[in-house]
């Protein structure tokens, strides 16, 4: 466990050239990062918990490309049980461990900078590892996979009362109350009682299909039509909120305006709400049906971890 001692200490770095604080750009001219793929990344395929998008104040402790030891206030775009996407505006190096910073919990953690996910105008997001085990350092209760696979949702609720964080893996019926109320009644084990659980704010911001494009018939799954939305994420192609068609605990069909080519990888989010933090799952194009006005329907099948 990596907990923050009682002095309020940063965790070590390891030793650089020089050390020093702020966030600015000495080495930007530095050789290019090491590139990291967006699966690599994001792990698809090899899920070991959730990966929920919510940007969370944190400070990072790191080494810059020059060898210069240096601590930045940043955010991250993506967190999972076991590290997370974060923005940089400074570049880091991924030959020096680092350690990330909750001052609102007060816990630190060591981990490694796994590579660089992308660039944002002025900023780098990189892919962190941690190299402890600290459960609680999001401050999010990540129930086990094997728990929630089966689920026909999951979502990052909030107690309304004392303000747990919780993965809720959704039932059909509780999907429909979900998605029409934005809000669940279901017993907090920490208040010990029956409470209103809210979705979570960001805090800075089946077969394969044959020729013709036929979707296919065969169901292992019941599936329940909805009136819903859904984000669609594919790596490095950007973001596209679609509406969705139905649902199953296989996974989902929804109609958009892009093409995806079968069998491609995605990351989707359903349910979907904007402004909020959000659950994406890896997921495959396992058919697509060409429509007349330019539109297409997909089937897209879970990925389980």
């Amino acid at each position: 466990m990596a907990n923050s001692t009682s002095d309020g200490a940063k965790p070590p770095a390891t030793p650089g050239k020089t050390s020093s604080v702020g966030t600015g750009g000495a080495a930007a001219s530095q050789a290019p990062e090491t590139s990291l793929r967006t699966d690599e990344g994001l792990g698809v395929g090899r899920r070991r918990s959730d990966r929920v998008v919510l940007a969370l104040p944190i400070e990072f402790c790191g080494t810059d490309l020059a060898g210069v030891q240096f601590t930045e206030a940043c955010h991250t775009e993506m967190v999972s049980l076991h590290g997370a996407s974060i923005v940089l505006s400074r570049r880091a190096s991924s030959e020096y461990p680092v350690s990330l910073r909750r001052r609102v919990l007060d816990v630190a953690v060591h981990a490694r900078i796994l590579g660089q996910l992308g660039i944002r105008t002025g900023f780098h997001v990189y892919g962190i590892a941690f190299t402890e085990e600290l459960p609680d350092f999001w401050g999010i209760s990540f129930p086990p996979l094997s728990e929630t696979n089966d689920s026909l949702a999951r979502t990052l609720l909030r107690c309304s009362s004392c303000g747990k964080k919780i993965i809720y893996a959704l039932n059909e019926i509780e999907f429909r109350v979900f998605d029409a109320n934005q809000r669940l009644s279901h017993p907090c084990e920490t208040c010990g009682r029956t409470v209103l659980w809210l979705p979570v704010p960001n805090e800075v911001k089946a077969p394969e299909t044959g020729p013709g494009g036929t979707a296919p018939q065969d169901r292992k799954h019941l599936r329940t039509k909805m009136k819903t939305v859904a984000c669609i994420q594919e790596p490095g192609g950007g973001e596209e909120i679609v509406p969705v068609l139905d649902v199953s605990r296989g996974g989902i069909s929804f109609r958009g305006t892009r093409i995806f080519e079968v069998n491609c990888w995605i990351h989707f989010a359903v349910p979907y709400t904007p402004g909020a933090a959000n659950i994406f799952v890896p997921g495959r194009i396992a058919w697509r049906k060409d429509l007349e006005d330019g539109q297409y329907d997909y089937g897209v099948q879970y990925i389980k971890g």
